[in-house]
């Protein structure tokens, strides 16, 4: 039998993680994090433990128990037996009541296959950091080069182990500490994954099922739909998020062309704006921006998420429109820097561009001195890998080419700049004159945490005169995710057997519209051949 779990996703918006199991071969669907799930424990300075991350978040539940996923070195660490005191048991240290890949597969017991991630937003991929090396993660080629991004510019803990894994080893401490001998963990050097890229539309072959992907349009480049026909010809169809108004829209409508002919029996769709009739639209979100900032007379600042290559397109062709600079985050130069090699972002290198330059802030010593950036190298230039013995490996182009505060505070009317809420901070350098406009272009606060940062940033517009007389946000946007009659006509064309909901607060509204509709419970497996 073939049957499909739903461990995340159900009856909330994202933390994806569908486990697909056939009669011999084991593959999960996404992987993602569930922010609302984490939220109702966790916060900025109360996390699960570094070093039984694992256990903790199993504990509270945010981690599914399937045996034959996980690292086995977070399971158990290699050597910690040998110092566990007697009478004291290894899931007393380490709360991890799961089998590793490597147990299950020394004992001949099922194991995943694979991991197969539509993109890399991290309520969909956050926690392949967890899944064993010697499971293969398939992706676009664009969304495993993003996740390299986010590992070479994040923090390098265990959250950041995308594309390679550190092991987790018990060792002793030296000489000269104040404890020699005395047990300690450290981590292995770096091995790398197997991922297993692919481009565009391909049939991959992943034991019993055949799975064909199908690019779609969504606000992260490198977004993928798949097809998944099991040994007996049943055929599922997982969308990932997407959505039908954005620069590649086209995409998601040729996925629709496809598939319709293929006459799905389970079509598995989000609906994260099942309930909003009101569609968005990328080029409203151009002339909006653009007619805002003709009539700002000081400087603009403009908020987007730094791996949305369509929204920096479009702020890009604003800047354009009205004679102004665009400058950008470091963060978001490095990810154009890695994926302009694919001809279809249609994108070129910073340096290349007439009207764009990357914001070079002060860090650390706060000197604009090279020695500044060694802890976070993407701000310096595009190197993040660094060899003492050999300059060439160091980047320095932002520190040569890149606009600093003081430049922009000469003549603020002529830059356009990308400026996140937790860089609010650089304001204080920037010092913009009256007249100068804040803008929002992503989504509006959706949860009490999100309206307590409006507040918060509500109280630097006052400090500094922004968006004046109201100084509240300026929300321009176009959501990554189709709009409620959008979906309804996709499944109508479609016309699949049945339809699952997930990555929504609102399945109901699936159930008004058709009958055919199945609402997972979480955990419960599903046989397909039962639908």
């Amino acid at each position: 039998m073939t049957s499909l779990t739903f461990y995340g996703g159900v009856n909330e918006i994202g933390g994806n993680t569908i486990l697909l199991r056939g009669e011999k071969t084991s593959i999960l669907l996404d992987f993602g994090m569930s922010f609302s799930q984490v939220g109702k424990y966790y916060e900025e300075f109360l996390k699960p433990r570094t070093n039984n991350f694992l256990g903790d978040c199993l504990c509270m539940g945010l981690l599914p128990r399937i045996d034959g996923l996980y690292r086995d070195d977070l399971v158990e660490v290699e050597g910690v037996s040998s110092i566990i005191p007697p009478g004291c048991s290894a899931t007393d240290y380490w709360v991890c009541d799961v089998q590793s890949y490597k147990d299950c597969k020394e004992c001949g017991e099922k194991t995943i296959d694979a991991v197969v991630i539509t993109h890399a937003h991290l309520d969909h991929s956050q926690y392949i950091t967890l899944v064993d090396k010697e499971i293969p993660i398939y992706s676009s080629a664009v969304t495993k080069e993003l996740l390299c991004c986010m590992e070479e510019i994040g923090t390098g803990d265990l959250n950041s182990e995308f594309t390679n894994m550190k092991r987790v080893l018990s060792s002793e401490t030296g000489s000269r500490g104040f404890f020699p001998g005395t047990s300690k963990l450290k981590k292995d050097n770096p091995t790398e994954r197997k991922w297993k890229p692919f481009s565009g539309n391909e049939e991959l072959k992943i034991g019993e099922f055949t799975i064909k992907t199908y690019p779609v349009d969504h606000s992260v480049p490198g977004s993928t739909a798949y097809l998944i026909e099991d040994k007996n010809g049943k055929k599922i169809v997982y969308t990932g998020d997407f959505r039908f108004h954005g620069i590649q829209g086209e995409l998601t409508s040729k996925f629709e062309e496809e598939i319709k002919n293929e006459a799905p029996d389970i079509l598995i769709t989000e609906g994260t704006r099942i309930d909003e009739e009101i569609k968005d639209d990328e080029e409203k979100v151009f002339q909006d921006t653009l007619n805002r900032v003709k009539s700002t007379t000081g400087l603009v600042m403009v908020d987007f998420a730094w791996k949305d290559i369509t929204r920096y397109l479009t702020m890009k062709k604003v800047a354009e429109a009205s004679k102004k600079t665009l400058v950008i985050s470091s963060k978001l130069a490095y990810v154009i820097h890695k994926l302009k090699k694919f001809a279809n972002l249609n994108i070129k290198s910073v340096e290349k561009e007439d009207n764009v330059k990357v914001f070079f802030r002060r860090k650390y010593g706060m000197l604009y001195s090279e020695s500044d950036y060694v802890n976070t190298k993407y701000d310096l230039g595009y190197s993040t890998k660094w060899d003492r013995n050999d300059r060439s490996t160091i980047s320095e182009v932002h520190f040569k080419n890149g606009v600093r505060a003081y430049q922009i505070r000469e003549k603020p009317s002529q830059y356009m700049l990308q400026l996140a809420f937790y860089d609010l901070s650089e304001l204080i350098d920037l010092k913009p004159p009256p007249g100068s406009v804040y803008i929002k272009a992503t989504s509006e606060p959706f949860d009490e945490e999100m309206k307590f940062d409006e507040k918060r940033l509500c109280n630097w517009f006052e400090r500094f005169g922004l968006n004046a007389p109201e100084c509240k946000p300026i929300y321009i946007n176009a959501s990554g995710h189709a709009y409620g009659p959008e979906i309804k006509d996709f499944i109508s064309r479609v016309q699949p057997g049945i339809i699952i909901p997930i990555h929504t607060k609102n399945p109901e509204e699936f159930e008004k519209s058709f009958a055919n509709v199945v609402v997972p419970e979480k955990g419960v497996p599903i046989d397909i051949n039962t639908l």
